[in-house]
């Protein structure tokens, strides 16, 4: 059995066994091994000098190779395996990050097994808002986040090298009633899609109460694990003969590498026209904006940009 990082391995054809550390690369002069006990076996090499040497593996046995799986003899070399065994190749020696904020070209390090591919879809615009008069206020929704897909990938599929394309940032509604534009995909090849999220809607100006839809969060791309964009937030206004209370919609946050752009609410402040701010890090919607009374009208806030990280096993 395995035990402490210990392989027990009988020898075939004999009656003894052997054992040795599994991080280890030992070698034997017995021209055949055989595995008993052992569920898997770390970093094997066989010398069998003048004959063949075979390692055979029992049924339902792993053969992990660490680094190198090596059998050399001047006759022969050769692995057999029993009804259910199999050979896992999956190991690495290092680990390389690389960083995608623009367009360019995913080539993979040299020596590349597989990856690990991240797309960030980015940001869309919060809606702007109108003109207000002295008895009308207004509150445009936040722009919706954009979409996360992950994916491992191998060196096969990757190829030579892969187009990167980061989506770029939605932009805020233009002052007035302006939804925010949509946020775009951002992709490696064909192989990593995350789309980008929804712009906000914009609001017009009200004189008793009105909410405004957040853009939807980005979804529908392609990738093993997909977690859609959070939603921008609705914004609300109210109005009465005696308070008014407005409150912009926030921009939707992503599931990870970006923050959203929070809303901002106004109880009473006659005057206050506030246009909405941008998202920040990555993916992130932006946020709505909105007017109190007799406000000039307002540009909702810009969403963030897309992203890529492609983490690589060499």
């Amino acid at each position: 059995m395995a035990t402490n990082n210990q392989l027990n391995l009988g020898l075939s054809g004999a009656s003894g066994t052997g054992s040795f550390a599994g991080t280890t690369s030992p070698s034997f002069t017995t021209p055949s091994l055989g595995v008993a006990d052992a569920t898997s076996i770390n970093k094997v090499a066989i010398t069998a000098p003048a004959t063949s040497a075979t390692l055979t593996i029992a049924d339902g046995k792993t053969l992990t190779a660490s680094n190198t799986l090596t059998l050399t003899g001047t006759d022969s070399s050769s692995i057999a395996f029993g009804a259910g065994g199999t050979i896992i190749y999956n190991s690495f020696s290092s680990v390389a990050i690389q960083i995608f904020t623009s367009n360019g070209t995913y080539t993979p390090t040299s020596g590349m097994k597989y990856c690990i591919i991240e797309c960030l879809g980015s940001g869309a615009g919060g809606g702007g808002c109108a003109l207000t008069g002295v008895a009308e206020v207004a509150s445009a929704g936040g722009g919706g986040a954009g979409e996360y897909r992950r994916s491992v990938v191998t060196a096969a599929t990757i190829g030579v090298s892969q187009a990167v394309t980061i989506g770029a940032a939605g932009s805020g509604g233009t002052a007035g009633a302006n939804n925010g534009s949509n946020g775009n995909p951002t992709s490696v090849g064909v192989i990593v899609v995350a789309n980008g999220g929804t712009g906000g809607t914009g609001a017009a100006a009200t004189g008793t109460a009105a909410t405004t839809g957040g853009g939807a969060g980005g979804s529908g791309g392609t990738g093993t694990v997909a977690v859609s964009g959070q939603a921008g937030a609705a914004g609300t206004a109210i109005y009465t003969a005696t308070a008014y209370n407005v409150t912009s919609g926030a921009g939707g946050k992503p599931a990870i590498y970006g923050s959203s752009a929070n809303s901002r609410t106004i109880v009473a402040l006659s005057g206050s026209s506030n246009a909405g701010s941008s998202g920040a890090g990555f993916g992130s919607g932006g946020m709505g904006a909105c007017n109190t009374l007799s406000c000039a009208a307002a540009a909702g806030g810009n969403g963030a940009p897309g992203y890529v990280v492609v983490t690589e096993f060499i």
